[in-house]
């Protein structure tokens, strides 16, 4: 004893929208502000990589006596670091900041 359910059925069509054919300038406009964007944003995290490692060293060097007994993770950590920062320098070429960064781990 099942009821019956009719569905209503739309009697209109529907066509595909319109597109505006892309523009090649307006493309590349848009790629560029993705890429800058990027930058920024790869910029952004860099400096707040390098400040939270200074700041580490800062604090490890004042309070090292304390620290002794955490060395190994000190090292570890700021060594980890120092090696994303030296990345980031081969990546933009920055073969200076490179050897900066590299004499800081050793």
């Amino acid at each position: 004893m099942s009821d019956a359910v009719e569905l209503n059925r739309s009697t209109t069509t529907r066509g595909t929208p319109s597109l505006k054919p892309l523009d090649e300038a307006v493309w590349q406009g848009w790629k560029a502000k993705g890429r800058a964007q990027d930058r920024r944003g790869r910029g952004t995290r860099i400096k707040a990589l390098q400040l939270v490692s200074i700041i580490a060293l800062l604090a490890v060097a004042a309070l090292w006596s304390q620290l002794v007994s955490h060395e190994i993770m000190i090292r570890c950590v700021l060594a980890a670091v120092g090696g994303g920062m030296m990345f980031e320098a081969l990546s933009k070429r920055q073969y200076g900041c490179r050897d900066l960064k590299a004499v800081h781990i050793d």
